[in-house]
């Protein structure tokens, strides 16, 4: 199957990204306030973890919507499937094959994004302590290790062959 290849300033734009959402907590880490004099939250940072919760929020939600619409894509591509595949075997083989691999990839990128976030969270709480128990962020560092290793694990078993 040939595929287009992916243009450099998608790659730039994406390293851009990530690089401002890595030196994000970077930041916060700077306006952190001395040891012995109690502060209150700065506007900014408070905008950015309120925002930061509500993402991670959001993307807890999104899980099962993910999972939904994945059902739907499966069902389409198993439609494909018999529409191409004439022998019985060879269309049930090859629909097992489907629904692997796009579960595979769902699910990995699934925990890329969760596991991504639970990174952030931890970055964010190791930098402002304060934040982070002001704000009671739902994903936790020990999460972020294993989601994103699974996660890239499946999406890569995924992306075999296709």
């Amino acid at each position: 199957m040939r595929t287009r290849r992916t243009s450099r300033v998608r790659i730039l734009f994406g390293a851009a990204l990530f690089l401002v959402l890595a030196g994000a907590p970077l930041l916060l880490g700077m306006t952190r306030p001395p040891a012995n004099i109690p502060a209150e939250v700065p506007t900014m940072v408070g905008v950015y973890a309120a925002g930061l919760s509500s993402l991670g929020t959001a993307g807890l939600v999104a899980i099962p919507l993910a999972m939904i619409f994945a059902l739907w894509l499966i069902a389409g591509q198993r439609r494909e499937v018999n529409r191409r595949w004439l022998q019985q075997s060879a269309r049930n083989r090859r629909n097992f094959l489907e629904f692997a691999r796009s579960f595979a990839i769902i699910a990995g990128v699934v925990g890329i994004i969760v596991g991504s976030l639970s990174a952030l969270y931890a970055a964010m709480a190791a930098a402002r302590p304060d934040l982070g128990a002001a704000f009671n962020l739902p994903l936790t560092f020990d999460l972020a290790v294993p989601c994103l290793l699974a996660g890239g694990l499946l999406y890569a078993l995924g992306r075999v062959g296709r």
